[in-house]
């Protein structure tokens, strides 16, 4: 059941960063004159108005369009329900460090009209949308639930969550899935120890012969099961075949392996994330140099034009720096436990004398009472936090450099403009983050002056002075 409404109210993106509702009134018109039984307000039986309205998209010449105006505008209505509820589940999951809205998610699936007045134009409407209509089978299923089934399966959704560090799979398929081979380089860049790659390697092989073949095996029996969480007898299995000699396996043990198998799966996200991320980089002047003449005539322009890109991106590296940082001291502190507090203070003072300081991390771990430099490495976990912050500058600085091109023109901007000045964003970052990985493998005392460091070492300073004042 559903609202009538969502037949004629069309969600659209406006300019570069707005999404907006709309009534279309012809389309409302033809709809109750087409559906007399259902009013404005209430429920209806969306399956069999949506059959008709595919039978008249297929079929009837004089209805097809209105049907399919209709058809659109309840995609983009249940779009808009999809990507706000996954922002909210992203939210609980991740916290606020992957900055991905809602927003953002239906400007890359909803229709973009070039002018605000347009209507619907199926021409230059959403690829995701006619991809939901061209695939849609009402015999099948509702259009509520193919629209959610096409948007996860979505290439292009898909890499926006990519971008932003986010992988929708669960650490038991990725554990499922992973080999040895693949699971001992993984660990290896990791700097983990060959005691930690051992017993890694070991937990994992428990894994694939208690729940891998079990799930086969219930597959084979016609049973299409996902990838669920491991059961408590699944767990007691496992910590069989790690410890058979063991008398009783209590249920915090039984955690304690689940946990271990799932520190497993984050460094196997964290590298399928990384690899798939792929940033694809153009030259910096050809992004420029794609604005019309008219645009920026003048050298007087351009060096404006530059100033205000320099400052831009300095504002919104700072403020993703402080941003990121505040949400790992938030985390520790939050848990409100002596383990936890031992932690940020620990991972405080290794921040400070590494970034600030330039102590390598072997003799940062002795100085702070860990055992050794993988121990400092997974408290710091520097690429992820190098990475959150390279995505926290990028959606900043994208909303202001578009923002700010756009006040140049009179017109519209060009239709790949928007892809132009990502590209160009993503070469920018990834050069700062580059800089920071190849000071930081020195691995001998030095000054950090890479900009990463620096703008790092003042945020910890300040925290330092703000805490102890």
């Amino acid at each position: 059941m559903g609202v009538v409404s969502r037949y004629w109210i069309w969600v659209r993106v406006i300019g570069l960063s707005t999404c907006q509702s709309i009534e279309l009134k012809e389309v409302k018109a033809f709809f109750q004159q087409e559906f007399p039984q259902f009013t404005p307000g209430n429920d209806v039986s969306d399956r069999d108005i949506q059959r008709q309205l595919m039978l008249w998209l297929r079929h009837d010449d004089n209805r097809r369009q209105m049907a399919e105006l209709c058809l659109r505008c309840f995609i983009s209505n249940q779009l808009r329900h999809i990507s706000i509820t996954l922002e909210k589940n992203l939210e609980e999951k991740f916290g606020k460090t992957h900055d991905l809205t809602s927003n953002q998610i239906l400007l890359l699936v909803l229709d973009k009209p070039r002018k605000i007045e347009e209507m619907p134009n199926f021409s230059n409407a959403s690829t995701l949308i006619n991809r939901i209509l061209e695939t849609f089978d009402t015999e099948k299923s509702n259009l509520s639930t193919w629209t959610t089934r096409i948007f996860y399966s979505d290439r292009e959704v898909k890499n926006l969550l990519l971008y932003h560090g986010i992988e929708l799979v669960t650490d038991w398929m990725i554990l499922s899935y992973v080999t040895p081979v693949k699971l001992e380089k993984i660990l290896k860049n990791n700097l983990c120890s060959a005691g930690e790659i051992q017993q890694s390697l070991q937990l994992l092989n428990a894994y694939h012969q208690i729940y891998r073949n079990q799930l086969l095996q219930t597959r084979k029996a016609g049973t299409k099961s996902r990838y669920p969480e491991p059961t408590e007898e699944q767990l007691r299995q496992i910590a069989e075949k790690l410890f058979p000699n063991r008398r009783n396996y209590p249920l915090d043990f039984l955690q304690d392996v689940r946990n271990k198998l799932q520190n497993i799966a984050r460094f196997i996200r964290e590298e399928r994330i990384r690899i798939r991320q792929g940033i694809t980089s153009v030259n910096p002047q050809d992004s420029w140099d794609n604005i019309p003449e008219s645009n920026h005539n003048s050298e007087e322009e351009q060096s404006e034009f530059s100033r205000l890109y320099n400052s831009s991106f300095d504002a919104c590296f700072t403020n993703a720096v402080k941003k990121i940082i505040e949400a790992r001291i938030t985390y520790f502190q939050a848990k409100k436990t002596a383990k936890y507090q031992k932690k940020l203070k620990n991972f405080v003072e290794a921040m400070h004398l590494f970034h600030c300081e330039g102590v390598p991390m072997t003799e940062i771990a002795p100085s702070i009472n860990l055992t050794d430099q993988p121990a400092i490495s997974r408290l710091l976990e520097l690429k992820g936090l190098r990475n959150d912050i390279g995505r926290n500058t990028s959606l900043c600085l994208k909303q202001c450099i578009l923002k700010l091109i756009q006040s140049q023109f009179d017109d519209d901007l060009p239709p790949d403009w928007e892809l132009k000045v990502q590209n160009f964003l993503d070469k920018e970052i990834k050069t700062v983050i580059q800089e920071a990985e190849q000071e930081a493998r020195n691995g001998q005392r030095q000054a950090m002056n890479s900009k990463m460091a620096k703008a790092i070492c003042e945020y910890i300073c300040h925290y330092l002075n703000s805490s102890r004042g």
